[in-house]
């Protein structure tokens, strides 16, 4: 299939890309993910074979140089996962685990050219139409409202209660919904996360109806809110279109943005010299977070470029249609990337933001001002609140999620001193009682209307996706 320069005979036994695969499913991906990545660095160099699946091979990218070669040409390398060489000949299907991770979707991360321009640029103007300053307020009243929740206990799981939920809230407002359709919206993204057979079906099917009860009243009643612009935008985007931007704004806010808090919420919590550096305003919280990004990125991977034509990447020959997944964690710690004192790059310069955790090239992260943003406020908001907040458990007893993709903590357990909190956050119905769950009621709208085939089959393996990427 594919061929390494480096000693492999014209043979098909030889192709690296599946004889040579490392296995990353399953337990593989229990344990430190970091040495697994410098280990296949030491054994392959820039760019290593691996298998998604038993039998489904790809390209992971290790090197910091190769992710901008790849990243940087969209002439060489599409986005379309259409031309996955492993889908044309059978390898994966649609009943495969990672195949919604792959597969193509009508969004701007899935497009080329023309088109993904004109996608993208709804988007950015979608985006750059959210004052900083009303985000920024939104945050820390969600944040606070959040933290009331917790407060009078002592004790709080920073996953589930904060981090968890903080970015789909914030999204849902920008969205132009009410935190009671946030909390719902919430819910059914923790059911997807976790759900098994019927209840992630039903609550796949409630996504649909949602958004595309969303899209549809807000044809009807525009606001100042990216669904609205994203409607009117002069791109002319049909309303399938607006869904999948709408479900892309999301799925990058959800998963990815909690784990950027929860990651720098653990390296405030377990390394003393940065808690001390931001306590003595010698660092700031936004300085930190691109540390996480350097060290810890939310994405430690992402699906993946498609080869347009045979051509070599880090002296191995890859045909057309091979993957590459990029390997962000891996890149941003390439050892180029240190000095000859062992100085890495991101402690070069305060705020060093050429780390890969937003991609680079044509797709880079639109959102990313965003992002970091909305992880800043919450994280100020939460240290300042809770300023004497401790773990709970031994920085050992830290679980990472076992997933080839996300980069994030199963639970972030910690004490503090109790608060009183006003009766009134207790008694505000529009906030739940308890631990994201069913139990929370679904807001009074028009969604009860069944979306139809195309959207339903559009969006059918929605639980898959979100499940992959959690690595379950």
């Amino acid at each position: 299939m594919t061929e390494s320069r480096r000693d492999a005979p014209n043979s098909p036994s030889a192709c690296p890309l599946h004889s040579e695969a490392v296995p990353l499913y399953g337990d593989a991906l229990r344990g430190d993910t970091h040495e697994l990545w410098e280990l296949m660095r030491k054994r392959f160099g820039g760019i290593a074979p691996v298998e998604v699946e038993p039998g489904v091979a790809a390209w992971l990218m290790l090197g910091y140089s190769e992710h901008l070669q790849v990243l940087r040409d969209q002439h060489l390398f599409s986005h379309d996962g259409r031309i996955w060489r492993e889908l044309k000949e059978g390898r994966i299907t649609p009943e495969a685990g990672t195949y919604p991770v792959f597969a193509h979707r009508p969004n701007a991360l899935h497009s080329d050219g023309a088109e993904h321009q004109r996608l993208r640029g709804a988007l950015v103007d979608s985006y750059d139409g959210s004052a900083q300053s009303r985000l920024r307020v939104d945050i820390e009243d969600l944040a606070n409202a959040l933290i009331d929740r917790f407060a009078a206990r002592g004790e709080a799981d920073l996953i589930a209660e904060y981090a968890g939920r903080i970015p789909l809230l914030a999204v849902n407002r920008m969205l132009g919904q009410d935190d009671r359709h946030g909390h719902y919206l919430c819910d059914l993204m923790v059911e997807l996360w976790n759900g098994n057979g019927e209840a992630a079906n039903a609550a796949n099917e409630k996504m649909v109806g949602y958004l595309v009860d969303l899209v549809d009243r807000k044809r009807g009643e525009p606001g100042d809110d990216i669904t609205s612009r994203l409607i009117a935008h002069p791109a002319g985007l049909t309303d399938e279109e607006v869904v999948q931007q709408v479900m892309l704004t999301i799925a990058a806010a959800h998963d990815p943005t909690a784990n950027l808090i929860g990651n720098a919420l653990r390296l405030l919590l377990t390394e003393q010299e940065m808690r001390m550096a931001v306590a003595g305003a010698q660092l700031r919280v936004d300085e930190a977070i691109d540390q996480v990004l350097w060290r810890d990125p939310p994405f430690q991977t992402l699906a993946g470029r498609y080869a347009r034509r045979d051509t070599e990447v880090a002296g191995y020959r890859i045909r057309e249609g091979d993957c590459l997944i990029s390997g962000f964690a891996a890149a941003n710690n390439d050892p180029l990337l240190f000095d000859g004192g062992g100085t890495h790059a991101s402690a070069r310069s305060s705020g060093n933001r050429a780390h890969l955790a937003w991609g680079v090239g044509p797709h880079r992260c639109p959102a990313q001002k965003i992002g970091h943003h909305m992880a800043a406020v919450s994280i100020e908001t939460l240290v300042f609140r809770l300023s004497d907040m401790r773990l709970s458990v031994p920085e050992r007893d830290l679980r990472w999620r076992p997933s080839l993709f996300i980069r994030g903590l199963e639970r972030l357990p910690v004490v503090f001193t109790p608060q009183e909190v006003p009766d009134a956050a207790s008694g505000d119905p529009t906030w739940p009682q308890s631990n994201p769950s069913s139990s929370t009621p679904a807001p009074e709208t028009p969604k009860d209307r069944r979306p139809d085939s195309a959207n339903s089959g559009l969006w059918s393996r929605l639980s898959s996706l979100v499940r992959s990427w959690r690595g379950l």
